[in-house]
């Protein structure tokens, strides 16, 4: 009969020994693939015990994290007589952690649901008046978004909003009123 010692001894070796065999495994696995083995090529079921996200999955989930509420719709005629639809609102960021680098894009969708026109992406935080924008020509309406020759630089604390302006440069020639306009993050990171 085995003692108290010995059975821990035992143990220790079967543990050792399976250690080592998971270890090689992964070697193994990382020769053959010349030491490079990509994220996506594992299974969803893997990545998740892992805790492993691709950067899609991760901007996925960030932009999660931010709540847009459209708030007012109006068409505007700019100086040199073209009309543009206008979308303002505000955008929240109901992560833990303070965002930068906050793109909102518009979308027109028509009465079955089918996207018809989606906007540039734009930063948060730039707005001007429904008259200021009046007095705009197109490319003084666009560079409303520019911080020199960058795109404003929209930064959200944790819990807090901003505003957002979307500007819908033409329309469908069809366009009515079952068109629906809708706002939704495009992209955005974690402040550093």
């Amino acid at each position: 009969m085995m003692d108290f010692v010995q059975a821990a001894k035992m143990k220790k070796r079967i543990a050792a020994a399976l250690v080592t065999l998971a270890v090689g495994f992964v070697v193994f696995v990382l020769i053959r693939n010349d030491w490079a083995v990509d994220v996506n090529d594992l299974p969803g079921s893997l990545k998740k015990a892992l805790g492993i996200r691709t950067v899609a999955e991760q901007q996925e989930s960030l932009l999660a994290q931010l709540d847009v509420t459209p708030a007012k719709v109006f068409k505007r005629r700019l100086k040199n007589g073209r009309v543009v639809t206008v979308v303002t609102g505000e955008i929240q960021n109901n992560s833990r952690y303070p965002m930068e680098k906050i793109l909102v894009e518009g979308r027109l969708l028509d009465a079955a649901r089918n996207l018809r026109v989606t906007t540039d992406p734009v930063p948060c935080h730039r707005t001007v008046s429904a008259d200021a924008i009046s007095a705009m020509s197109e490319s003084e309406l666009k560079n409303i978004y520019m911080e020199g020759d960058q795109p404003f630089n929209c930064i959200i604390k944790s819990g807090f909003s901003a505003p957002f302006m979307v500007v819908f440069d033409l329309l469908p020639s069809n366009f009515n009123v079952t068109f629906k306009f809708e706002v939704h993050p495009h992209s955005g990171q974690f402040l550093e």
